[in-house]
C-alpha cells in the first residue's frame, strides 16, 4: 500500500514538473514571436539595415545612405548613326568631263628697242650701250657712236666684270676701274700698257640701228 502511494505521489509531481516546463517553453516562444513582430529591421550581408514586412520584398534593395540613380539603357537604334548614302553622280559626271583645254601663255610684250636686240641675239643691260649675249654671258657688246665691238667680259688682269667696271674712253678705249687698265678696242682689244693682255676684242660691222 506505501509503494503504491509513493507511486502515485511521483507521478504527480512528475506529471507537474512536465507541465511547469511545457508552459515555460509556450512562453519563452511567445516571447520570441513578439520580439520578431516588434524589431521589423535585418541587416544585409554589407552591414546595412532595411524593414522587413509580411509583403513581398522588390527585387532592388534600397541602399541605406544614399539615392538610387536610375540610368535608362538608350536605345541602340536611337544611337546609331543614320546612313547617308552619297550621290556620287555628280562626280562621276564631273570627272568624265574632258580637262579644260590649256589658256596659251600671253606672249611677252617686247618695246621696240628689245625686239630689235633680241632679233641680234641680244639683250640690255644696266648700262646704255653695253649688251649682254644671251647665249653667251660671257660676251659683251659695246656699241659707241660710231662702232660696235664684241669682247671679252672679264679683264685678264683680275677678272673683273667689264660690264661693271668697264668705262669708254675716246678713240674707242676701255678702261678697267679697278686698276685703270687701258685696253684699245680697235686693236684686238689689246691692254696699252702690257699688249700680251687682251680683251680679244672684234669690230662688229653692223650696229644697232634705233
Amino acid at each position: 500500500m506505501t509503494d503504491m502511494h509513493q507511486l502515485k505521489s511521483d507521478s504527480e509531481s512528475l506529471n507537474s514538473s512536465d507541465i511547469q516546463g511545457a508552459e515555460a517553453s509556450v512562453e519563452t516562444l511567445e516571447g520570441s514571436l513578439a520580439n520578431l513582430s516588434l524589431d521589423k529591421t535585418t541587416s544585409s550581408s554589407n552591414g546595412c539595415t532595411k524593414e522587413s514586412s509580411d509583403s513581398v520584398i522588390a527585387p532592388s534593395e534600397r541602399p541605406c545612405n544614399g539615392t538610387i540613380s536610375v540610368h535608362p539603357q538608350e536605345s541602340t537604334e536611337s544611337t546609331k548613326e543614320p546612313k547617308v548614302e552619297k550621290d556620287t553622280g555628280s562626280i562621276e559626271n564631273t570627272s568624265s568631263a574632258p580637262a579644260p583645254a590649256p589658256t596659251p601663255e600671253k606672249e611677252e610684250e617686247l618695246s621696240p628697242k628689245d625686239q630689235a636686240l633680241k632679233k641680234l641675239g641680244l639683250k640690255a643691260t644696266h648700262r646704255p650701250g653695253f649688251y649682254l649675249y644671251e647665249d653667251n654671258p660671257q660676251r659683251l657688246r659695246i656699241q659707241t657712236s660710231t662702232h660696235a665691238f664684241d669682247l671679252d667680259r672679264r679683264c685678264p688682269h683680275a677678272k673683273a666684270d667689264m660690264l661693271k667696271w668697264g668705262v669708254l674712253r675716246q678713240n674707242n678705249t676701255l678702261v678697267c676701274g679697278v686698276h685703270y687698265w687701258r685696253f684699245n678696242l680697235e686693236d684686238e682689244g689689246k691692254c696699252i700698257a702690257h699688249p700680251e693682255e687682251t680683251l680679244n676684242a672684234c669690230p662688229v660691222d653692223r650696229c644697232i640701228d634705233w
